[in-house]
């Protein structure tokens, strides 16, 4: 049952418990309990809202770059990195490169601001650094708990391709920090800190879907 509930939120965060309950034959108070205990042992981190930034006019990067340098310093460079706006996410591992970052920018030059800021501080400790535009991403709903009746391959998600330059008014913003900061947040609560309408909130989730601006949870 742990495996299916899995299975099931995993790009889907937002179904409810009823819908969990009859998919898993249990009550409602058991899948909560499930889910609170998942949470408790670490299975599950967290629930967000994947946003799509170039649909909001914003190009995506990646630097590769090799480090050769103490833990402090490598620790410093990943604590300064964590800091900057653009920095979406930060990969560390081990081979040619063992520290990669994406990075989002509304333009090249921002991109190389970032990447001159990173150099004067943290060049001596930079051996060498390549990066790439990205133009898309895949990314494959895969059955991994091999559920019975499920096909390996459920869903393909796909984003970060074409650059687009939509615009949010300051509602939408607050509304996809929320999904993203937590996307299992009930209608109730968006509607309290949005000051709208349960039925407001839900177009709004709605457009942003439709759009594409967040592409899955």
């Amino acid at each position: 049952a742990d495996k299916k509930i899995l299975t099931l939120i995993e790009y889907n965060p937002r179904i409810t418990f009823k819908e969990l309950a009859k998919a898993c034959h249990l009550s409602k108070d058991t899948i909560k309990y499930r889910i609170n205990r998942l949470e408790n042992e670490k299975i599950i981190l967290g629930y967000t809202a994947f946003i799509d930034y170039k649909k909001l006019g914003n190009q995506s990067y990646k630097l590769y770059m090799k480090i050769n340098g103490s833990l402090e310093q490598k620790n410093a460079l990943k604590e300064y990195l964590r800091k900057q706006k653009n920095v979406f996410s930060i990969f560390e591992s081990t081979g040619n490169w063992n520290l990669a970052i994406a990075i989002f920018a509304k333009t090249h030059q921002e991109f190389n601001h970032l990447e001159n800021l990173i150099l004067e501080n943290f060049g001596d400790i930079i051996i060498s650094r390549r990066f790439c535009t990205m133009m898309d991403v895949e990314i494959y709903h895969k059955n991994f708990f091999e559920i019975e009746n499920k096909p390996l391959l459920l869903d393909t998600y796909t984003f970060w391709g074409e650059l687009e330059d939509k615009t949010l008014d300051d509602i939408d913003k607050k509304l996809a920090k929320a999904l993203n900061s937590n996307s299992r947040i009930s209608l109730v609560d968006l509607a309290q800190q949005l000051k709208l309408s349960i039925d407001a909130v839900k177009n709004r989730i709605k457009r942003l879907k439709e759009n594409k601006i967040v592409a899955i949870y």
